[in-house]
């Protein structure tokens, strides 16, 4: 289940740290199931905090059904679309 459509990826966010957030959100997602946006969020932000250090924010919106606008810290910045279950996911870090 899941499959990534990379819409944004800043400077700050190397590769090996997408791949480490998108599987860690894939598990996350695994174990919470999809109708707990709360808890998956909650939880990749807790993981962000612990790997990369302060202070990280996620948001999960069903595709085309948000607006947001958000200053990252460091361009440290990554949207991702999950196709199957039609959700963009900002991860961002905020000033530490």
């Amino acid at each position: 289940m899941g499959r990534w459509e990379i819409l944004q990826q800043q400077s700050g966010i190397t590769d090996t740290m997408k791949i480490n957030i998108l599987s860690t959100l894939r598990t996350t997602i695994d174990i919470h199931g999809s109708s707990n946006k709360t808890k998956i969020c909650t939880e990749l932000q807790s993981w962000l905090i612990t790997t990369y250090g302060k202070v990280w924010a996620v948001i999960i919106a069903d595709t085309s059904t948000y607006s947001y606008s958000v200053n990252p810290y460091d361009n440290k910045y990554l949207l991702v679309r999950e196709t199957d279950l039609k959700w963009d996911i900002a991860v961002f870090q905020q000033i530490p």
